[in-house]
């Protein structure tokens, strides 16, 4: 199954108590930080399987209980099912005008997650799933794929066609949702697993994803530097990055002027 980074936040109300009082401590400990340096944020990509409800009111007390010991900090909250599109536009927002909300975009799924071996364990054997999908461009994953459920699965995300226009879809959804509450809203983090995504794909996808957060005002923050998700490649202890891919994310590759 797909990592779950709650820890026994959803099982155990001792722990949340405990987690609580952390986060007080370690508030007042970092409050002597820059605030327009540093931000804070009480979990990263809490997940609550099948009791996603559960999250906003622990969020919420967290979030209390930060905001008591760093007055003047950035607080970012999120949703859970790992900060997707989908729980974030069911958040309803917190009291307080110094929080910034922040979803995690890594849609489609098959594309971007293909063999990661950590994930879900239907994404574990997809190999050569393109981006922008269509039926025709997904015929090659589907012949490789011996697994017949798997086959069929590839097969819809071929029909349903992921392209610019669906990505933009998705992204203006956030922005509706941000507009409706007058909240500041944040995409921090998106990303495709380089170890099998074909790189002019990721290098589209890129693109596709970051123009639609531009288009529609939201920050956005890729995940990550130079790991398996990297924008950059590291060589010989060198930091490089790709024509296609500082394009992608709006940048002057090395070079450019």
């Amino acid at each position: 199954g797909a990592s779950d980074y709650s820890g026994p936040l959803d099982k155990d109300p001792a722990f949340v108590e405990t987690f609580i009082r952390f986060w007080s401590s370690f508030a007042k400990h970092l409050s002597r930080h820059d605030p327009e340096w540093l931000f804070l944020e009480p979990m990263n990509e809490p997940v609550f399987q099948g009791h996603v409800e559960q999250w906003p009111p622990l969020q919420e007390r967290l979030l209390k209980a930060i905001r008591e010991n760093a007055p003047r900090h950035t607080l970012l909250a999120t949703s859970a099912h790992w900060s997707n599109l989908e729980t974030f536009l069911q958040l309803k927002p917190l009291d307080d005008p110094n929080l910034v909300y922040n979803f995690h975009y890594y849609s489609p799924f098959f594309f971007t997650h293909q063999g990661a071996t950590w994930s879900s364990d239907n994404v574990k054997s997809m190999r050569d799933i393109p981006y922008p999908s269509t039926p025709e461009n997904v015929q090659k994953a589907m012949a490789a794929m011996e697994d017949e459920a798997l086959r069929k699965e590839i097969q819809q995300y071929g029909e349903e066609r992921w392209n610019a226009e669906r990505i933009d879809a998705d992204i203006q959804k956030a922005a509706e949702w941000g507009k409706k509450f007058n909240v500041r809203i944040t995409c921090n983090e998106f990303g495709a697993y380089n170890r099998r995504a074909a790189e002019p794909d990721r290098v589209q996808w890129t693109n596709d994803l970051r123009i639609a957060c531009e288009k529609y005002d939201i920050g956005w923050t890729i995940w990550d530097i130079a790991g398996s998700f990297g924008a950059l490649r590291r060589e010989d202890g060198r930091l490089t990055i790709s024509p296609g891919m500082a394009e992608a994310l709006g940048l002057k590759s090395p070079g450019r002027k």
